[in-house]
């Protein structure tokens, strides 16, 4: 299996979700409102409001089959009040490197090319840029503000950013669009190991995980295999 944070983030969420997602690959009727927002907010982002570019890119396709008129607008509007915002003029004054670059390890964590068959894990990053010494990682967020931050997903994209740039710190940055507010954690090349570690030994959690036990939460009453469970 090649995994991703999402993927490895289920995992954790509960076990059983992920074996019918995953591995028994069980289709389901998900609410897709919320994730074509972000995937059309997203792709304004990665081509910087260039209308030609937008309409032309297969998410903007995707999305606008399932978005009303109003729902569109809505995308927009939000895209025009980020670009007004403190935090984007600063990301502004950043060298930008690369919009929407596709990462991805092998068993070793050494970073391949996306596609390669030896691929153990892959990502997204959302932006890239740079500032004096440090190196930016950015993850932008559509949606309610999250003031408890997970780091996983970034440290993991630190470790192939360290392998593929000569930085020894990265800035890494979650940007909440719609509220002009932001997390940050700053990453240094000499504590990678401990993230290597913990990347693998989740990644081995899973794959020998024979129960795949569910994990009874608040969010079980929202989870599109709930009716598998109670069955």
């Amino acid at each position: 299996m090649i995994y991703s944070y999402s993927r490895m983030n289920t995992w954790v969420q509960c076990p059983r979700k992920f074996k019918f997602k995953y591995i028994d690959k069980i289709k389901v009727k998900d609410d897709q409102t919320a994730l074509n927002k972000g995937k059309l907010v997203h792709c304004m982002l990665e081509h910087n409001g260039d209308k030609e570019k937008i309409q032309g890119s297969r998410d903007f396709k995707q999305s606008k089959n399932h978005m009303t008129p109003d729902e569109i607008k809505g995308c927009i509007k939000v895209y025009q009040n980020f670009k007004e915002s403190s935090i984007s003029k600063w990301l502004d004054t950043t060298e930008s490197m690369f919009n929407e670059l596709s990462i991805a390890m092998d068993k070793d964590l050494n970073t391949v090319k996306y596609d390669s068959e030896d691929a153990l894990f892959r990502g997204f990053i959302d932006k890239v840029s740079h500032k004096n010494d440090v190196l930016i990682l950015c993850d932008y967020k559509t949606g309610r503000y999250n003031n408890n931050q997970n780091y996983d997903q970034l440290l993991y994209y630190g470790i192939s950013l360290f392998s593929l740039m000569p930085f020894d710190k990265i800035m890494m940055m979650f940007v909440y669009v719609e509220h002009n507010k932001y997390n940050m954690k700053v990453l240094h090349r000499k504590d990678i190991k401990k993230y290597q570690k913990a990347l693998l030994t989740n990644i081995k959690n899973i794959e020998e995980d024979q129960e795949f036990c569910k994990n009874e939460t608040a969010l079980c009453d929202w989870c599109s295999y709930r009716s598998l469970c109670l069955g």
